[in-house]
């Protein structure tokens, strides 16, 4: 039976870290490990995880600022065949290990097996699904543009990968505090000859949380972010360059933009330059409804001015505007 390393990065945690130890161990996927990495909590996480510890469940504490890196070390002291990454405060259906073997069995060596997430506040029994594109069977390339052209996403716990996968797509880039589990499993994808979706597992996404990295707009973020993009860009356009692929990319560097003008004019200048690189000379229009109605009468760049204008005079978005 193929051994499955859970790997959890934990951090002030303790509202949710025993009831996801508890998904991870009541998995029917008898052979298992879990390794817990805290990242210098400051409330009770660490005394939480510590009551868990047995020959299955280890804990180790990592003094660096970031889950990446966490990951990092608990990926280093692990030693499953599979790899299952489950952040502190989600939960995974009892059978998604096993059901996720099961269906990578199915398939030639080389694939990864994804699955359907479920967002809840307080309790997964209330959690809602929402099916999006990404929840399918793809090769690596064809996921990436699908995602990136607005298809969805997959939270992290959803996919479950092959050690063998991990080693070739290298380690969590340590330096990215925003984004970093696209950037990471990305290369993921790329490294492996497929997706296989299941539809037998689930992952439960807790949201709402106070801190939420996505959330943040610091320059910190933003050069996370926008580093996020040129990895992207990187890595896809050496196994395709073509139309559809450099659509896709520029559509990542358009949302950046979206994102972060104009507190970071520099960076939404280099994403600007970037677009450009890739073709594109007119930006189509992106981002909420009211915003691409004006974007169609102004153009994008135009009415990312008027909505800056608007913010400077305390009207939040432009969404908030009435247009006739």
């Amino acid at each position: 039976m193929k051994k499955v390393s859970i790997l959890i990065p934990v951090f002030n945690s303790e509202r949710y870290l025993a009831e996801t130890i508890k998904a991870g161990l009541n998995q029917t996927h008898s052979n298992i490990e879990l390794i817990i990495v805290d990242n210098g909590s400051t409330d009770q996480s660490m005394l939480i995880a510590k009551m868990y510890e047995s020959k299955f469940v280890k804990v180790y504490s990592n003094i660096e600022a970031y889950a990446s890196s966490a990951r990092n070390y608990a990926l280093f002291k692990s030693a499953g065949d599979y790899i299952q990454y489950l952040d502190a405060d989600d939960l995974m259906s009892p059978n998604k290990i096993k059901s996720q073997l099961a269906t990578l069995k199915t398939q030639p060596e080389g694939h990864v097996c994804s699955c359907a997430w479920h967002k809840f506040v307080d309790k997964p029994e209330e959690a809602w699904f929402e099916k999006q594109e990404v929840f399918g069977d793809f090769s690596p390339v064809d996921w990436l543009v699908t995602s990136w052209n607005g298809g969805g996403m997959m939270q992290t716990a959803c996919w479950l990968v092959p050690r063998n996968i991990v080693e070739l797509a290298g380690p969590w880039n340590e330096k990215l505090s925003l984004h970093d589990d696209g950037e990471y499993f990305a290369r993921i994808l790329l490294a492996s000859k497929g997706v296989k979706f299941c539809d037998d597992a689930a992952v439960y996404y807790r949201t709402n949380l106070d801190g939420s990295l996505s959330r943040q707009r610091s320059r910190r973020a933003a050069e996370s972010a926008f580093n996020v993009c040129e990895s992207y860009r990187k890595n896809i356009l050496q196994h395709e360059d073509s139309p559809r692929v450099r659509h896709a990319l520029m559509m990542n560097y358009l949302k950046f933009i979206y994102e972060y003008h104009p507190q970071h004019n520099y960076l939404t200048f280099l994403a600007r330059q970037r677009i450009e690189e890739l073709g594109f000379q007119n930006l189509p229009p992106y981002g909420g409804k009211k915003f691409k109605m004006l974007a169609r009468w102004l153009g994008f760049e135009n009415a990312l001015k008027v909505r800056a204008w608007l913010k400077s005079k305390r009207i939040v978005s432009v969404e908030n505007v009435p247009l006739r």
